[in-house]
C-alpha cells in the first residue's frame, strides 16, 4: 500500500454534489460509499443515471474506488427485491446502467486500506457466519460473492422483523448502526454510509458518514499516519 490520503464520498443519491467534493478536498484517492440511484428530488431524479455514468467515466481516469449500495442492488438482475425509492419507469435503464458497470469490475462491494474496511452499511460476525464467508480473506471473498452470488446480499430479516435492517443478520448492504455496533467483524474500523447522520460519527470500531443532506462534510483518512480528519468542502 502506498502512502495516501483518502476522501469517502457516502451516499448521493442522485445529487451532483460530489462535484463539489472532488473539486474542494484535495486527495491521492476516493472512495464512494454507494447509493448513486433513488433520489427523492424530481430535478435530480431525471439525470441521476447520467450523473452516475459521469462518476464512472471520472473514476476511469482518476483514482477512485465505486462500491454499491442497497438503492443499487434493488434493481440488478435476479433481485426481486424493493426498498425506497424504487423507480418503477426508470428501473431497466438503471439496471443496464449498474450491469455494464459490475461487468467491466468497476464497482465492488467493500475494499480496504490498512484497518479501514470501506463499505455501504457494515459487516457482522453473525452475517459472515450465516453465509460462510472466509474470515482468513474476507474482503475478497465478500467481492468474489457479490460477483458470483450476489443473492446473499439481499434484505433478510432475522427473528425480530426488523424492517428498518437492524439486525445482526442483515447483510453488508442492511445492517443498522445499534446492531453493526453490536457484532461488528473484530479486527477492522468500517467506515459506512447507509444510515443518515447529522454530521460525520466517529467510534472505536465504526465511522457514519452519510451526512451530505445536512452538513457539508465529508471524512478523510491518512493511510501513513491512520489520521482521521472531518474535512468542510465549501
Amino acid at each position: 500500500l502506498k502512502f495516501m490520503k483518502l476522501c469517502i464520498i457516502p451516499d448521493i443519491h442522485g445529487k451532483p454534489i460530489w462535484k463539489k467534493i472532488i473539486k474542494n478536498v484535495a486527495a491521492d484517492k476516493y472512495i464512494f460509499l454507494g447509493d448513486y440511484f433513488d433520489s427523492f428530488n424530481e430535478s435530480e431524479r431525471q439525470y441521476q443515471i447520467a450523473n452516475f455514468y459521469e462518476i464512472v467515466d471520472w473514476s476511469k481516469n482518476n483514482d477512485a474506488d465505486l462500491l454499491i449500495g442497497n438503492h443499487e442492488y434493488h434493481y440488478l438482475k435476479g433481485v426481486s427485491d424493493r426498498y425506497s425509492g424504487y423507480n418503477h419507469f426508470m428501473a431497466i435503464d438503471i439496471r443496464d446502467a449498474l450491469e455494464d458497470v459490475i461487468n467491466q469490475n468497476l464497482i465492488k462491494l467493500c475494499v480496504q486500506y490498512n484497518n479501514f474496511v470501506f463499505v455501504h452499511a457494515g459487516i457482522t460476525k453473525t452475517w459472515c457466519e450465516n453465509n460462510q464467508i472466509d474470515m482468513s480473506d474476507m474482503v475478497n471473498d465478500l467481492n468474489r460473492r457479490f460477483q458470483e452470488e450476489r443473492h446473499i446480499f439481499r434484505f433478510s430479516p432475522g427473528e425480530e422483523q426488523n424492517a428498518y435492517g437492524d439486525e445482526t443478520c442483515q447483510s453488508p448492504i442492511w445492517v443498522r448502526p445499534n446492531s453493526l455496533e453490536q457484532d461488528a467483524v473484530e479486527g477492522f474500523t468500517f467506515v459506512v454510509g447507509h444510515t443518515h447522520f447529522k454530521e460525520v460519527n466517529i467510534n472505536s470500531n465504526v465511522i457514519y458518514t452519510d451526512v451530505l443532506d445536512s452538513i457539508n462534510q465529508v471524512l478523510t483518512i491518512d493511510t501513513e499516519t491512520n489520521e482521521i480528519s472531518v474535512v468542510s468542502w465549501t
